[in-house]
């Protein structure tokens, strides 16, 4: 099929999204491994824009925080490991520390590593206004450990259940906040905030506004003690706190009897939640809105068990409308539009995804995995129809992201065996010859565990089958890649941040044009 009948039967008769199409191939459709962040300020008229409200007209309110020093952080959180980096035939023995690492002058890549101090549950970049060009961005890491260090922080353990009460909590959890700056290639911790009081923090995102400089954002944290809480990030914060009461928060009612388990903003006045007993909840926000709102606008039943997972995709021909993805624990997951939630329903889906789906704004593709050790893309217009193989590999499949905001082709993919892979999912929709054939992915850090339990990090490139002939098996924990996020500036799109189970944060930008 030629490129215009590919683009019909995917997207139906857009001329307009066709002349974009055709644009974006010219620019990105060859492009195997190289990331140019000029392509992203050619796009940038068709990523994904979030609202902007002024700071004085943020109706939230501040956090309630005790400031303390940073030896009570980090005698929660132990932030100090070993590794050995390896390239080539040449290998070094690395420590690594809160203080970011520039790793350029031993490996001869532009990437910082550190020590977090704990598993790295979930991380978001703060996605800005698309005209900012002063190259500052803001990641955000969710991260836990336990009293004896990540020992405890197994499937198990009772605090991490989807049905937890434990009422003495032994876990340690902190939010940070991390500052990247892209003209001066400079990273460093801005602040950590320890939420302990709340449960293991499971899942963050930014809410999808932007503001002035004295207020970052709104950060969505969801937590083990079944609630979602926002919190305002202020410029002013200490570099080292404990939150004792966030902006908000959310319950699934007012006794709390049954845990929120996952959530997502729907634009910037709405968060769906899922529960425990398989329910789904909209909330509206106090981003702009006062008074009570606790009660939600309405709640469905959706699923036998949990519902582990909520996506809210924007759709890009009609504003302010989202569809959502929900995945339980039924075979197939559910969407259904956010106007009219109890009508537009597009469901059931082809298929359940194993991990949190993501998107890409611009082309409206969704990517889960339905199996563990496989990827898939679905485009938004046919949700039901069947999907595409994007990766079969010979571990499993635990964090996947696509570019929400910026909308570029590139697609990483986490395993847990280690590895960190990059590809240009588009060629396979935009080559002419179609078919896997076209996909080569690269692996860009590879870890793993020595006879020690010792950490080795390499950093050969490394091209992969698309498809591998090995079933997969399960590798030490230590070395999974528990998390993974695309910048989503327009100054730095290149940058991705990778974290992993054991602690280790990498922030890394790949245009050869700052490699020097």
């Amino acid at each position: 099929m030629n490129f215009r009948g590919k683009v019909l039967s995917n997207y139906g008769n857009n001329e307009k999204f066709y002349d974009l199409a055709k644009q974006y191939r010219s620019h990105w459709g060859e492009k195997i491994f190289v990331m140019n962040e000029t392509y992203a300020h050619l796009f940038k008229h068709a990523s994904k824009k979030n609202e902007y409200i002024p700071s004085t007209e943020l109706k939230i309110n501040n956090l309630e925080i005790k400031e303390v020093d940073a030896e009570y952080v980090k005698f929660r959180f132990e932030s100090t490991c070993s590794i050995r980096l390896s390239q080539g035939k040449t290998s070094s023995e690395i420590i690594l520390e809160s203080k970011p690492t520039h790793l350029k002058d031993i490996i001869n890549r532009n990437v910082f590593a550190a020590q977090v101090g704990g598993f790295i549950t979930s991380m978001q970049w703060l996605p800005r206004s698309l005209e900012s060009e002063d190259g500052i961005s803001y990641l955000a890491l969710g991260v836990i450990s336990g009293e004896k260090g990540l020992s405890e922080v197994n499937a198990i353990n009772p605090e991490l259940s989807v049905f937890n009460n434990v009422s003495k909590k032994h876990l340690q959890s902190s939010i940070q906040i991390w500052k990247y700056s892209a003209h001066l290639n400079q990273l460093e911790m801005q602040n950590t905030l320890v939420t302990s009081d709340f449960g293991a923090v499971t899942d963050i995102q930014w809410a999808p506004i932007y503001n002035d400089d004295d207020v970052l954002g709104v950060l969505g944290c969801g937590f083990k003690n079944g609630e979602i809480h926002l919190m305002k990030i202020d410029a002013a914060l200490p570099t080292f706190g404990v939150v004792l009461e966030p902006s908000y928060r959310l319950r699934s009612n007012i006794k709390g009897s049954s845990n929120l388990t996952c959530f997502s903003f729907v634009g910037a006045d709405k968060l769906l939640s899922g529960t425990a007993d398989g329910y789904i909840m909209e909330f509206d926000l106090p981003l702009r809105t006062d008074g009570d709102i606790m009660q939600p606008n309405f709640k469905t039943f959706l699923s036998d068990g949990p519902i582990s997972s909520i996506v809210s995709v924007p759709v890009s021909t009609k504003e302010s409308e989202h569809i959502l993805i929900i995945n339980g624990q039924a075979y197939r997951g559910v969407a259904f539009a956010s106007l009219n939630p109890l009508v537009d329903v597009f469901c059931p889906l082809s298929e359940k995804s194993t991990v949190k789906p993501t998107y890409n704004y611009i082309l409206q593709d969704v990517l889960l995995a339905h199996n563990p050790e496989n990827s898939n893309i679905l485009c938004l217009r046919s949700l039901q129809d069947t999907s595409s193989t994007m990766l079969r590999l010979d571990s499993h499949i635990t964090t996947f992201k696509l570019s929400e905001t910026v909308g570029h082709p590139f697609m990483l993919t986490g395993t847990d065996a280690g590895d960190v892979i990059l590809m240009n999912y588009t060629r396979k929709f935009f080559s002419s010859k179609g078919g896997n054939k076209v996909m080569v992915p690269l692996k860009l850090w590879k870890f793993s565990l020595d006879d020690k339990d010792s950490i080795t990090v390499s950093a050969d490139y490394e091209k992969m089958n698309v498809e591998s002939p090995i079933q997969a098996s399960y590798m030490p924990w230590q070395i999974m890649i528990s998390a993974l996020a695309w910048n989503e500036n327009v100054v730095g799109s290149s940058i991705y941040a990778a974290g992993t189970a054991s602690g280790i944060l990498l922030v890394e930008r790949l245009d050869p044009n700052f490699q020097n």
